[in-house]
């Protein structure tokens, strides 16, 4: 699969490809540090009132560099800012030194440097006459983080945390949210700053992308500040946010002579008495998402209802009356989906078991993908995984994961370690792990992942996962290979819930709505 993505790298691959800018671009480190905070303060006149006031926190190294340096070049542009040097006894980097005389050279009125705890300022846009909104800058550590906060510095992060919005006050971290770490597990009781938004440099760290962070973290922003690409590449990192420029590299046309023989067939079974919705979501995502041909394979309670809400799919009848219990020959379809609201009876659980062994059985069998009710089935009994042919796709939510992982005694405990998990699932058995969520992330059997950039929290609702299903389903019965279907049908379901949500707002929007959505 050939990819075109935004890398996710480490702390430590972040500084080798700061290292290899320096020397091959050639650009001396201080001059990079210049055109990072060039690109913070675009960003805050953009994104701030006119009238905002600045406040940075700056800490001793590069990072508390970058503070001093943003000082500078608001004061330049004409707008208020202070900057507060915490002085916690580390020694001060070189390039956080050059930039505190070129803010001396400027401004020496605004640079207040704090050694202790009452030194610190009280801001509030409310507790004076001014009634301008105040921005915190916090340039205190960064993605330097290594060891909880202590001290004074643990202080000055407690106490910024203490401001509010309602107070008029917003926390801007560069780079990364001080005392987070960049990617491993931060313990809850660190003391950690909680940013209203956070402006990283050139690539995402692992760190914004785990919900364990999100209240830290806040919104985030990508900014690119001309770190080599070069260095990127060799960094050759296992983790890769997807962008829409590779959903454009993927996507096929289709031919002015193309027939509905060319986009594949697809069987989806799924439904049962009372769960019936989850088939008819699933069924019409997957027309929707391109499929040519779609049977569905339902019991017969959900015959009527399927053949009246999508008239365009072919239904094939159960002879049960409420749920899957047949065989079912597979010759024909090109990809199978599995698992939308089928339930876990006994009857559904012996039909999972020979249909899986019928695909085993078979050198060309149709592509697969499975989720709901089949992945708790499978959970409960894990010796249907050797049945999973290579590049099975599984799409579970967070519970459903860690019932899929608990053969393997792996532990799910912190957003790290969950991820780890996956990885080693796929790995395990050669399959395909979709784990759904805010960053809603794919990991391959090879050791990459691939953390989606679309959707949003309107799509938390019963049903979203059932679309999902049919998406890659039909990106599946389409042609595209397994772990193109799979990012690619992300992809697409998170946007179609953007725009969904654009139509009919978070609140309002039904995973209905996001398949209307799908063009």
């Amino acid at each position: 699969m050939s990819l075109i993505h935004a890398p996710i790298l480490t702390a430590a691959q972040m500084r080798a490809v700061d290292s290899a800018t320096i020397r091959d671009e050639p650009i001396s480190s201080v001059n990079l540090m210049e055109r990072a905070a060039t690109a913070c303060v675009d960003w805050l006149l953009t994104h701030l009132p006119d009238n905002t006031r600045y406040h940075a926190f700056c800490g001793m190294g590069n990072n508390g560099g970058d503070g001093l340096a943003i000082t500078r070049l608001l004061l330049e542009r004409g707008h208020s800012a202070h900057a507060y040097l915490i002085d916690y006894g580390a020694p001060m980097s070189a390039d956080a030194q050059i930039n505190l005389q070129r803010l001396q050279a400027i401004a020496p009125t605004q640079i207040h440097t704090i050694r202790l705890a009452n030194d610190l300022p009280t801001l509030s846009a409310n507790n004076d006459k001014n009634d301008s909104p105040i921005c915190s800058i916090d340039a205190l550590l960064g993605t330097g983080t290594a060891r909880t906060a202590e001290g004074l510095l643990a202080h000055v992060i407690t106490t910024l945390n203490q401001l509010s919005t309602a107070d008029g006050v917003h926390t801007v971290a560069i780079d990364l949210p001080s005392g987070l770490l960049s990617d491993a597990h931060t313990p809850a009781n660190w003391p950690a700053i909680h940013a209203t938004h956070t402006l990283t440099f050139e690539c995402a760290k692992p760190a914004l992308l785990w919900a364990e962070n999100a209240e830290r973290v806040g919104a985030w922003q990508t900014l690119p500040i001309g770190l080599s690409q070069k260095a990127i590449a060799a960094a050759n990192s296992p983790m890769q946010l997807v962008t829409a420029e590779w959903v454009h590299t993927q996507h096929k046309p289709r031919g002015k002579f193309s027939h509905k023989g060319i986009f594949g067939h697809a069987l989806l079974i799924a439904g049962a008495h009372g769960t019936v919705g989850a088939a008819i979501l699933a069924a019409r995502a997957c027309l929707r998402g391109g499929a040519g041909l779609l049977t569905v394979h339902s019991p017969q309670c959900a015959y009527v209802p399927l053949q009246t809400a999508i008239p365009e799919a072919m239904v094939q009848t159960d002879t049960h009356e409420r749920l899957w219990r047949d065989a079912i020959e597979i010759e024909k379809y090109d990809a199978i989906g599995i698992g939308c609201g089928i339930g876990q009876a006994a009857e559904t659980r012996a039909a999972l078991r020979t249909l899986l062994q019928t695909i085993a059985a078979r050198a060309d069998a149709p592509r697969l993908i499975l989720d709901a009710d089949a992945l708790n089935i499978l959970a409960s009994e894990p010796d249907l995984f050797k049945l999973l042919p290579p590049n099975t796709i599984l799409t579970p939510h967070p519970k459903e994961f860690e019932r899929l992982v608990a053969h393997l005694s792996l532990d799910t405990t912190t957003d790290a370690q969950r991820h780890q998990a996956q990885l080693t699932l796929a790995q395990h058995y050669n399959i395909i792990v979709v784990l759904k969520g805010a960053y809603t992330c794919t990991a391959l059997p090879d050791g990459r992942s691939f953390y989606n950039t679309t959707g949003n929290p309107g799509m938390a609702k019963g049903g979203s996962g059932d679309a999902l299903t049919g998406m890659i389903l039909a990106q599946l019965a389409q042609g595209y290979a397994p772990d193109v279907a799979a990012i690619l049908g992300v992809y697409l379901h998170g946007a179609a819930g953007d725009a969904a949500a654009q139509k009919y707002g978070q609140r309002a929007m039904l995973p209905s709505d996001l398949i209307e959505c799908l063009s």
